[in-house]
């Protein structure tokens, strides 16, 4: 009865690559509103991609029809087809993490990583499909048990001098990239305004061992908050004294430089 009609488009991708043992019922077509905007996840499944979404409401026009109608795609035969077609862009519902490192220019010792694990304390339990409030977001608890994330058993080969740019230093490529593969982070509104200070004890701290010429040493690194859909990449300058300086660039997924991407 009207020309135009508010729809509310969902898309759901990936979606076995959300699992929540003994937690929930899967997506099905009975799936509600209100079950799709709470349903979350514990674990990521490895081989499945990563979980994907979109909604947006969108006004579509009901009154102009497609060139091809009626329609005979199974399941379809006498449907009427709208001329307007709608777009959706996917995003991801986690955080996506990069470790890179490099020594000052002109060390001679070698540099390579020992270790890298995220503390129990920042890690969330659950991560939800879709986007929710820092309210609901806070009320979610945190792991019992820290995470080892995988490195790569390389010296690290990069150097960089001091009268480089902020920017340059900033960029994951002048770096040598110390994980095997990236790590998905969930949501977490905590976190620290400053690599080297410690924010909030539910933010997330990532702790990466490394040596020089065999001598081990520990620095932290304390992360901001993690926003679903944001490449974090943690770029680390050392030195045979110790001395660890970061720099952390967030950026949107879509837009940071790929590096081992999904």
């Amino acid at each position: 009865s009207t020309t135009t009609q508010d729809i509310d488009f969902y898309v759901v991708a990936n979606e076995a690559a959300m699992a929540a043992p003994g937690a929930q019922e899967d997506l099905t077509e009975n799936t509600t509103e209100q079950e799709l905007k709470n349903f979350y996840f514990t674990e990521l499944e490895d081989g499945e991609g990563l979980p994907m979404y979109s909604y947006q409401r969108i006004t579509v026009d009901m009154a102009t029809d497609a060139g091809n109608n009626p329609q005979n795609v199974t399941g379809h035969e006498g449907h009427t087809l709208l001329a307007q077609k709608v777009e959706l862009e996917l995003a991801r519902p986690v955080g996506k993490l990069g470790v890179f490192a490099a020594k000052t220019a002109g060390e001679s010792g070698v540099l390579k990583i020992t270790g890298l694990t995220l503390h129990k304390e920042g890690l969330r339990l659950i991560n939800y499909l879709m986007p929710q409030t820092d309210e609901v977001l806070k009320a979610v608890g945190s792991s019992d048990q820290s995470q080892t994330l995988s490195f790569v058993d390389n010296a690290v080969t990069k150097e960089l001098a001091a009268d480089i740019t902020d920017e340059q230093r900033r960029n994951p490529a002048n770096y040598t990239p110390v994980m095997a593969e990236p790590f998905y982070l969930f949501e977490n509104p905590y976190g620290s305004s400053a690599w080297n200070t410690p924010g909030d004890v539910n933010g997330n701290v990532l702790e990466i061992d490394f040596e020089f010429d065999g001598v081990a040493r520990t620095g932290m690194v304390y992360l901001p908050r993690i926003d679903r859909n944001h490449y974090y990449a943690v770029c680390c300058l050392m030195n045979n004294s110790g001395k660890i300086t970061v720099e952390y660039s967030v950026a949107d997924w879509d837009d940071a430089p790929a590096w081992d991407d999904m």
